[in-house]
């Protein structure tokens, strides 16, 4: 061997192996940190899934909740109405009612006067 090829193999020492050791304990530490952040990160994108199938199916109700309000207020004004003919209804049947009166007493005084006349002829 040459002078040359001697200082360039040299032996290995305790230090050389503590820093392999170093390196396996860091590359360690590194590995659990990525598959820690891998794990987060996948924990984020079902969040945001999550959170993206939530605002759409508030969006749905909400347009659910504005159809139903419409038909709430169709359905009011159609009940305003039949109350309003109820009350237009009433009256003429409280009118109707007054004429039928008028009548009885029309006809009560006709059939006295009736009665007067026959029972003063006989």
């Amino acid at each position: 061997m040459s002078k040359k090829e001697a200082d360039t193999h040299r032996a290995v020492e305790q230090t050389d192996l503590q820093i392999l050791d170093n390196a396996i304990t860091a590359h360690e530490g590194l590995g659990g940190f990525l598959y820690r952040t891998r794990y987060i990160l996948g924990e984020i994108g079902k969040l945001e899934k999550h959170y993206r199938d939530t605002k759409a199916s508030i969006a749905v109700t909400e347009q659910q909740r504005d159809q139903i309000n419409a038909q709430l207020e169709g359905a009011k004004t159609a009940l305003a109405k039949v109350q309003a003919q109820e009350v237009e209804k009433r009256q003429a049947v409280a009118e109707l009612d007054r004429e039928i009166k008028q009548k009885e007493q029309l006809l009560t005084h006709y059939s006295q006067t009736i009665d007067r006349i026959t029972g003063a002829a006989a």
